[in-house]
């Protein structure tokens, strides 16, 4: 059999056959056939084992996919792996800064067998980049081969368009991180952890919360000016003020 003719979806069974010899004698009072080997012995005892081994081919399926088409994670059974490449590949990934519990977010693309990346979200990447290191898929896992050592990224779940993953620099990995395969839906969910200063919008303009006055302003314009009324201190006031 050779792999042309293994299918996937199916069982199959091979039956592997051991045996040992485990006495050869010329007992006296018997002879040889004419014409049989003489260098034989008369009397041959012998052990033996069959084990059958059995395996089954899963078909795996694309769990998650970028805009070009080109399959990002894929299913295997109940199992999630990258797909055996990611070159062309661009992620955005957003997940928080175990220093200073800040949520951040970043484009990483994978070009020509390397993992670059910049914090920050972006359609293509800026000329400084934060991360510029070879990188390997090794089924669930990511591995960076970084300045000081490695980086995992381990792929658990695709739910929703959003790619969960684990990683860290040994294991177990255990620092969460999530990945989208467009823009928008990065910032959408880095938009719903971080939590903004200054200006939050609320459903439509003219409503505005200041996190300055913890409270609800109230935007109109006027002439050439762009006025705002302060709850805190009863007045009408100009942005830039």
């Amino acid at each position: 059999m050779n792999g042309s003719n293994i299918q996937i979806g199916k069982t199959y069974v091979f039956y592997v056959e051991w045996v040992k010899v485990t006495e050869q004698s010329n007992p006296s009072g018997f002879s040889y056939v004419a014409g049989t080997d003489t260098s034989l012995p008369l009397l041959q005892t012998s052990a033996e084992s069959i084990t059958a081994l059995q395996f089954a081919l899963e078909a795996s399926t694309v769990a998650i996919s970028d805009p070009n088409g080109q399959p990002v994670v894929v299913q295997v059974g109940d199992d999630y792996q990258w797909n055996d490449t990611l070159d062309g590949v661009m992620l955005w990934g957003v997940w928080q800064d175990d220093d200073t519990n800040e949520w951040v977010i970043a484009t990483v693309n994978y070009i020509g067998g390397r993992q670059k990346g910049a914090k920050g979200s972006y359609s293509s990447l800026p000329n400084e980049l934060d991360v510029d290191h070879p990188y390997i898929v090794d089924g669930d896992t990511i591995d960076v081969t970084e300045t000081n050592g490695h980086q995992y990224y381990q792929v658990t779940s695709v739910e929703n368009g959003i790619i969960y993953a684990v990683d860290g620099d040994g294991a177990p990995l255990t620092d969460p991180s999530w990945w989208f395969t467009t823009r928008a839906a990065a910032e959408e969910f880095y938009n719903s952890k971080h939590v903004p200063r200054g200006w939050l919008w609320f459903d439509h303009y003219p409503w505005v919360y200041s996190f300055e006055e913890n409270g609800w302003l109230y935007i109109q314009p006027y002439e050439d000016k762009f006025l705002y009324w302060s709850a805190q201190k009863q007045v009408w006031l100009q942005f830039g003020e």
